[in-house]
Protein backbone atom coordinates (compact mmCIF):
# COMPACT_ATOMS: atom_id res chain seq x y z
CA UNK A 1 0.00 0.00 0.00
CA UNK A 2 0.88 3.77 -0.88
CA UNK A 3 1.80 5.73 2.19
CA UNK A 4 -0.63 8.62 1.91
CA UNK A 5 -0.44 12.10 0.42
CA UNK A 6 1.53 14.21 3.80
CA UNK A 7 4.25 11.14 3.90
CA UNK A 8 4.69 10.65 0.14
CA UNK A 9 5.22 14.34 -0.07
CA UNK A 10 7.01 14.63 2.36
CA UNK A 11 9.40 12.01 0.82
CA UNK A 12 9.44 12.83 -2.20
CA UNK A 13 10.64 16.47 -0.60
CA UNK A 14 13.29 14.37 0.96
CA UNK A 15 14.53 13.04 -2.05
CA UNK A 16 14.40 16.17 -3.58
CA UNK A 17 16.74 17.78 -1.54
CA UNK A 18 18.91 15.40 -1.14
CA UNK A 19 20.17 15.45 -4.79
CA UNK A 20 19.94 19.04 -5.33
CA UNK A 21 22.25 21.50 -4.18
CA UNK A 22 25.99 22.58 -5.14
CA UNK A 23 28.07 20.11 -3.16
CA UNK A 24 25.28 17.29 -4.94
CA UNK A 25 27.12 16.48 -8.07
CA UNK A 26 28.14 13.54 -9.91
CA UNK A 27 32.27 12.53 -10.45
CA UNK A 28 32.45 15.34 -13.12
CA UNK A 29 31.37 18.03 -11.24
CA UNK A 30 27.78 17.88 -12.64
CA UNK A 31 24.70 18.64 -10.84
CA UNK A 32 22.53 15.77 -10.09
CA UNK A 33 19.52 17.92 -10.36
CA UNK A 34 18.62 21.33 -11.87
CA UNK A 35 17.87 23.33 -8.94
CA UNK A 36 15.59 26.21 -11.05
CA UNK A 37 13.89 23.46 -13.17
CA UNK A 38 13.37 20.77 -10.29
CA UNK A 39 11.36 23.42 -8.56
CA UNK A 40 9.10 24.14 -11.56
CA UNK A 41 8.63 20.58 -12.10
CA UNK A 42 7.94 20.05 -8.70
CA UNK A 43 5.16 22.82 -7.89
CA UNK A 44 3.52 21.18 -11.29
CA UNK A 45 3.16 17.78 -10.44
CA UNK A 46 2.89 17.63 -7.36
CA UNK A 47 -0.72 17.84 -7.65
CA UNK A 48 -0.94 14.01 -8.79
CA UNK A 49 0.51 12.48 -5.96
CA UNK A 50 -3.29 11.93 -4.28
CA UNK A 51 -3.53 10.55 -7.65
CA UNK A 52 -0.34 7.39 -7.26
CA UNK A 53 -2.37 6.87 -4.05
CA UNK A 54 -3.76 3.16 -3.49
CA UNK A 55 -7.92 3.53 -3.02
CA UNK A 56 -9.00 2.88 0.43
CA UNK A 57 -11.23 -0.24 0.27
CA UNK A 58 -10.22 -1.32 -3.31
CA UNK A 59 -7.85 -4.92 -3.90
CA UNK A 60 -4.48 -3.50 -6.41
CA UNK A 61 -3.22 -6.75 -5.73
CA UNK A 62 -5.10 -10.20 -6.94
CA UNK A 63 -3.49 -13.56 -6.63
CA UNK A 64 -3.23 -14.80 -9.62
CA UNK A 65 -1.32 -18.88 -9.05
CA UNK A 66 1.69 -20.17 -7.01
CA UNK A 67 5.87 -20.80 -7.83
CA UNK A 68 7.48 -22.77 -6.00
CA UNK A 69 11.30 -21.75 -5.49
CA UNK A 70 13.51 -23.80 -3.40
CA UNK A 71 11.14 -25.95 -1.91
CA UNK A 72 8.84 -22.71 -0.99
CA UNK A 73 5.63 -22.39 -2.02
CA UNK A 74 5.07 -18.51 -2.98
CA UNK A 75 2.01 -16.90 -3.87
CA UNK A 76 2.34 -15.02 -7.37
CA UNK A 77 0.14 -11.66 -7.61
CA UNK A 78 -0.66 -8.98 -10.41
CA UNK A 79 -1.15 -5.38 -9.95
CA UNK A 80 -3.97 -3.37 -10.87
CA UNK A 81 -1.60 -0.07 -11.64
CA UNK A 82 0.07 -0.98 -14.40
CA UNK A 83 3.07 0.58 -15.43
CA UNK A 84 2.16 4.09 -13.15
CA UNK A 85 0.23 4.08 -10.28
CA UNK A 86 -1.47 7.14 -12.21
CA UNK A 87 -1.61 5.25 -15.19
CA UNK A 88 -3.51 2.60 -13.87
CA UNK A 89 -5.79 4.35 -11.64
CA UNK A 90 -7.35 6.44 -14.02
CA UNK A 91 -8.01 3.45 -16.14
CA UNK A 92 -9.60 2.31 -12.83
CA UNK A 93 -11.58 5.09 -12.56
CA UNK A 94 -12.65 5.03 -16.19
CA UNK A 95 -13.74 1.67 -16.07
CA UNK A 96 -15.22 1.47 -12.84
CA UNK A 97 -17.33 5.01 -13.30
CA UNK A 98 -20.44 4.08 -16.05
CA UNK A 99 -20.79 6.25 -19.17
CA UNK A 100 -18.73 7.64 -22.03
CA UNK A 101 -15.45 9.20 -20.91
CA UNK A 102 -14.26 12.11 -22.62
Amino acid sequence: MTRGVPETTRLLRDLIETFSGEKRRDTLGVPLINSSRMKSIWEAQQKHIACIQDPPGIALYTKTGTSKKGGIVLPNYRCARGSTSLESFHLHLNRFIPGNSQ
